[in-house]
């Protein structure tokens, strides 16, 4: 009888352990964020960053890579590391976004996805989901915005 009983309570330990991993491991799968992609007003690329943290420009050069637990991303061009959570040039209240740049330059992101540049339209931001590790991947976006040279048309 006591083997039995033992039997049983091994058998429900092992249960109870792999539901919690099958549910630790979909709910890691459920936040991973999406691809965040930022564009001109003419819907051509500017900048995107994908679920590994590779930081991509508007010709699909690979630019940066962040760094989620740090909260860092170093520059793949003069391998600058740049620390970007609690940065005082950034002011973030709720999904609205504002960073002040040398010079008096800003940039305003609306929770809509739009970027002004200094207060006029100038981008616009999709695949943007409120997840922290994704916050912190779009303000990171908004750090390296100013270091790629604008498009031409």
């Amino acid at each position: 009888m006591k083997q039995t009983s033992l039997r049983v309570v091994i058998a429900l330990i092992a249960l109870v352990i792999v539901a919690s991993a099958i549910l630790c491991l979909r709910t890691a799968w459920a936040q991973q964020p999406a691809d965040l992609k930022i564009v001109d007003l003419k819907g051509h690329s500017v900048l995107h960053i994908e679920t590994g943290g590779s930081v991509f420009d508007s010709s699909d050069q690979k630019v940066a890579v962040i760094n989620d637990q740090e909260g860092s991303l170093t520059l793949l061009k003069d391998d600058q590391k740049i620390i970007f959570t609690d940065d005082p040039a950034i002011q973030r209240d709720q999904d609205r976004y504002r960073v002040k740049l040398g010079g008096g330059v800003t940039f305003e992101v609306k929770p809509n996805g739009d970027v002004l540049f200094n207060g006029e339209l100038y981008w616009r931001v999709s695949g943007y989901a409120r997840t922290e590790v994704q916050r912190n991947r779009f303000i990171a976006a908004l750090v390296i915005i100013p270091v790629l040279k604008p498009k031409e048309d």
